[in-house]
C-alpha cells in the first residue's frame, strides 16, 4: 500500500463514526484537529507539486502568483513545508485581510 493510500485510509477511518452512539466534545475536537492538519499538509503538497495552470485554479491565485510559486520551487522542490512557511511571503498569500492558508483551505 502506498504512503498516500495509507494516509487516505487513516483519514477515512477518522470519518467512520457509525459505531459511535455518542461523541464527546473532546473526541470531536480531536478528530477536527487531526483532519485540519492532514488537509493542511495536502495543501502544502499541492503547492509544492502542482503545475502553474493547476495553481491558478485555486481561489486567489492568479498568473503572477502561480509563476512566483513555480520559481520558488526551483530553489527547493519542497519549498513549502507547512502552512506557516506561507507567512514568509506575507501579502502574497492573503486575500482581503484573510490569513494565509484560507486561500487554499476553506
Amino acid at each position: 500500500m502506498s504512503r498516500r493510500s495509507t494516509e487516505l485510509s487513516q483519514e477515512l477511518t477518522l470519518l467512520d463514526l457509525s459505531d459511535n452512539k455518542h461523541m464527546s466534545w473532546e473526541e470531536f475536537n480531536e478528530k477536527v484537529i487531526t483532519l485540519k492538519a492532514s488537509f493542511a499538509q495536502t495543501c502544502v503538497f499541492f503547492l509544492n507539486s502542482a503545475s502553474k495552470d493547476d495553481l491558478k485554479k485555486l481561489k486567489g491565485i492568479g498568473d503572477k502568483t502561480a509563476a512566483y510559486i513555480v520559481e520558488l520551487r526551483k530553489k527547493s522542490p519542497r519549498y513549502f513545508r507547512s502552512l506557516s512557511d506561507l507567512q514568509k511571503h506575507g501579502p502574497l498569500f492573503s486575500i482581503g485581510g484573510r490569513s494565509h492558508g484560507q486561500i487554499f483551505c476553506h
